[in-house]
């Protein structure tokens, strides 16, 4: 059992059996409940774990990537959902070095990593769920923002990493720089309101992406342990004249690559990586010893502490007078900050040596303080306080919160996830390792729209703004109170010393509370879900089951006690609102009823936002947050709740407009009728009576030809034809066929623009090979198929043509052009002298 825990600190059978005791009436009285692995896994001796959420990293390798794959196969079998960040990974087209080819990027890895789970069910209780993110500064952002438009990836909710950068642009109106992982290199420019555009159109149309603000996060204590790493943010260190050790001497920082040999403080190793970014803040730090460095704030210094070791700290933790190591012809020593000031802006670099992640700069010995993630393969143990629980009604009728109670539960939920982490059966020894090095844990709430209504506070307003500011509050204090007497009685976490916390009192857990999911805990205690508004007072929940699909019928439990007391409740109203979902446009009801029962349409994205900031104030971990937004939203209400959620200090932010998907979990009233239809056609686009366009002259290696792109008045393309060689020969057939489903393609229903479904049309047909390719260099022309996608591409403005087209091949080197030989394949298949026969392989028919 979880409180078995208990007993690895010296708790005797008869504490442990009262402590257990304590956790079960606890739960059963619905005070508190732990995620779901949690509460279906403990105590049955299944070999499952208890953990929710874990974190797994995706390195930029195919070993890297598919041991993720394997890793994650793993968990969702044990129960658990996964955490990926594929900002790691080179982008599409980019250069692999071990096999000459080209990278697929990573939303084709996306695709692998959905497909894997599609096959494994958690548990054999549930689908895997999956969150992916990658960084909005990751060349390939545009296609990862796109990849849920055509409704492929289904197991996968995915998110945007938006820098302070990129925030930064979109304020200004500006462009921003597009950063090459592998290299670290700038691999081009995007405009930062045309990505906030896409993302926001993408969000609205299908839910996804949502975005989290990576640089923030960072900064909160959501990364308690800084020191160890940074949550998959890039933050270069040195100005590119830094002098770094080698064994052939000092070298530039900016004359150094991948694969290079430096000196560490365990002697030469291989470079991994080089990070460069432009138009950084830097910072000279002057030492005792005579020299001096131009760093960033997060360049990291190996730092003397109390006890003579010396660790890592970023320099905007510096103080003058802190002793950093220092490293001259091997041996160390050590030298005093005297002066820390600001330096202007330059461009920027780091290197990653991954063994000892040191790096000897003019003498100091630094840390790579770059793109690593954040402690890869942690997990988080998460429960939740039903807080309506805690509403009394006083001997004059008024409502209010027990908080004695509330402190009492809080302590004791405490004391229960703490246990979970010592009980919990890892799926992995690496995660087991990690979990135990940190002791995250995630105290969250539930049942918040319950205790507003018992209490008779309307959720779109102050009032209940000031009561979130309150009872997280209360919540956090006394979560971290509990954290810290239970480090006096168990230790703190074991990188406690390298922590946020390691100037104040020891820590049991490094992050405590966190407001998690609790779409299945909550409908257990019979509350509603986390601090979200009531989705409706009446609800389906769809369960896919292997023998179809179940349909649950839920009506609020909270609004039906107080209907009963204030005597308005009726059988013929609960019918209507069953029908309805909300209390909107019936008649009859007492003023004060509609002004509290809102349901979540019935609510601005303003005021989901406010709610989900006030509570974020007072949370170490993230707040789940969905901003519901009725069917008929504007494309410009996301846009605005996204910038609101920038502006009031919010970590993340995710959208759900209803109806958006053709199938989703809950679905307000009761009612038979199918989900909201889907904005757009529903048919084939019927061809206009003329189109205007372009016909351009290709030359491909099975002869010239003639591609022709038509569009529409508002400048979509809308179809695409195609002629190589003679009508009625196979060569003819093929180039129409493509011309065909291209058309078809463009013409289709789609929640993608017509624009982007000739990107997608490019990168398919791109880089087919043939047979006999010709040209050479960047003018290389594989294959009809290359051709034509180069075509398409020249014609949305993808590729530019510089100067005069190449010229045709001269008639003396023409090959003629026929059709398909049926031995060779090549189209060298003709008629001449009353015999058809190949000019390239021989064959005949003769």
């Amino acid at each position: 059992s979880i409180a078995a825990g208990e007993g690895r600190y010296g708790r005797s059978r008869a504490a442990v059996r009262e402590v257990a005791e304590a956790f079960y009436d606890m739960m059963v009285d619905g005070y508190f409940i732990p995620n779901s692995p949690t509460l279906m896994n403990a105590g049955k001796d299944n070999g499952l774990q208890y953990s929710a959420c874990y974190v797994l990293p995706v390195g930029d390798s195919m070993p890297e990537i598919f041991d993720s794959v394997k890793a994650a196969a793993i968990i969702h079998q044990s129960g658990g959902g996964t955490g990926f960040a594929f900002s790691r990974l080179r982008p599409k087209d980019d250069i692999v070095t071990s096999t000459g080819g080209r990278a697929s990027g990573p939303v084709s890895f996306l695709r692998v990593f959905n497909g894997a789970t599609e096959a494994v069910k958690q548990g054999g209780t549930r689908r895997g769920a999956n969150m992916g993110i990658l960084r909005v500064d990751h060349p390939d952002i545009l296609e990862f923002i796109d990849c849920k438009l055509d409704g492929g990836i289904t197991n996968f909710n995915i998110s945007v990493a938006a820098t302070e950068k990129f925030m930064d642009a979109l304020d200004k109106g500006e462009e921003y720089d597009l950063i090459n992982p592998r290299t670290g290199l700038v691999a081009g420019r995007l405009s930062a309101k045309e990505v906030f555009d896409r993302i926001v159109s993408a969000a609205w149309r299908t839910g996804d992406p949502g975005m989290v603000f990576i640089d923030r996060i960072n900064a909160s204590p959501a990364n308690p342990t800084p020191e160890l790493g940074q949550v998959e943010a890039t933050n270069p260190c040195v100005t590119g004249d830094t002098l770094v050790a080698t064994p052939g001497g000092w070298r530039r920082a900016d004359a150094i690559q991948p694969g290079d040999i430096i000196e560490t403080i365990e002697g030469p190793k291989p470079l991994q990586q080089v990070e460069v970014n432009f138009g950084t803040e830097v910072f000279r730090v002057d030492f005792a010893d005579g020299g001096h460095l131009v760093v960033t704030a997060a360049h990291q210094f190996y730092v003397r502490t109390d006890r003579g070791l010396f660790l890592p700290v970023r320099l905007d933790r510096c103080r003058i007078g802190d002793e950093v190591q220092t490293f001259h012809a091997g041996v160390g020593g050590m030298a005093k900050i005297l002066k820390i000031e600001a330096a202007g802006i330059a461009t920027t670099y780091d290197l990653y040596e991954p063994q000892t992640d040191t790096w000897i700069t003019e003498g100091y010995v630094s840390r790579g303080c770059g793109e690593q993630p954040l402690l890869p393969n942690e997990a988080c143990n998460l429960g939740s306080l039903n807080v309506a629980k805690f509403a009394r009604k006083a001997d004059d009728g008024e409502m209010s919160i027990d908080w004695d109670e509330m402190e009492r539960v809080v302590r004791l939920g405490v004391r229960f996830l703490d246990d979970v982490i010592e009980m919990n059966p890892y799926p992995l020894p690496q995660i087991d390792e990690t979990v135990k090095s940190n002791r995250r844990i995630g105290l969250g709430i539930m049942g918040w729209a319950d205790l507003l209504f018992l209490l008779g506070i309307s959720y779109d307003g102050q009032e209940a703004i000031d009561l979130a500011d309150r009872l997280m509050s209360f919540v956090k204090d006394k979560s971290h109170d509990q954290c810290a007497r239970l480090a006096e009685e168990r230790g703190p976490f074991p990188n406690w010393s390298k922590s946020i916390y390691k100037d104040v009192r020891p820590m049991r857990n490094s992050t405590v509370t966190t407001i998690a999911p609790t779409g299945t805990i909550s409908m257990i205690a019979g509350c509603s879900s986390g601090i979200e508004p009531i989705f409706a007072l009446a609800f389906q929940h769809r369960v896919k089951q292997p023998d179809g699909e179940r349909v649950l019928t839920f009506v609020n439990e909270t609004f039906e006690q107080i209907a009963r007391e204030k005597g308005f409740f009726s059988d013929a109203l609960m019918a209507e609102v069953a029908k309805r979902g909300s209390l909107h446009g019936i008649p009859g009801l007492p003023e004060d009823a509609g002004r509290v029962f809102k349901t979540s349409h019935d609510i601005s994205f303003e005021w989901h936002v406010r709610h989900q900031a006030a509570f974020q104030r007072y949370t170490d971990n993230g707040v789940s947050k969905t901003i519901n937004l009725p069917n008929d939203a504007t494309e410009e209400d996301v846009a605005a709740a996204y910038r609101l959620a920038w502006a009031l200090g919010c970590l993340g932010i995710t959208v759900f407009r209803d109806g958006c998907k053709g199938e989703q979990v809950l679905n307000v009233g009761v009612k038979k009728d199918k989900a909201l239809p889907a904005a757009g056609q529903a048919v084939i686009k019927p061809r206009p009576h003329s189109l205007a366009g372009k016909t351009y002259r290709k030359e491909t290696p099975i002869g010239t030809a003639f591609i022709t792109v038509n569009q529409t008045e508002e400048n979509e393309p809308f179809e695409v034809f195609v002629q190589v060689g003679k009508g009625g020969s196979d060569t003819m057939a093929v180039a129409e066929a493509l011309g065909r489903l291209i058309s078809l393609t463009l013409r289709m229903p789609s929640a993608l623009s017509p624009q982007r479904r000739l990107e997608e049309v490019i990168s398919q047909l791109s880089r087919i090979g043939g047979a006999q390719p010709m040209g050479f260099g960047a003018g290389k022309i594989l294959s009809l198929p290359d051709a034509l996608a180069r075509t398409l591409a020249e014609h949305i403005g993808q590729v530019k043509t510089e100067g005069a087209p190449p010229s045709p091949p001269k008639l003396e080197e023409r090959r003629r052009i026929g059709d398909l030989c049926k031995e060779c394949g090549q189209a060298t298949f003709v008629y001449e002298e009353g015999c058809k026969k190949c000019l390239s392989c021989g064959f005949n028919e003769c």
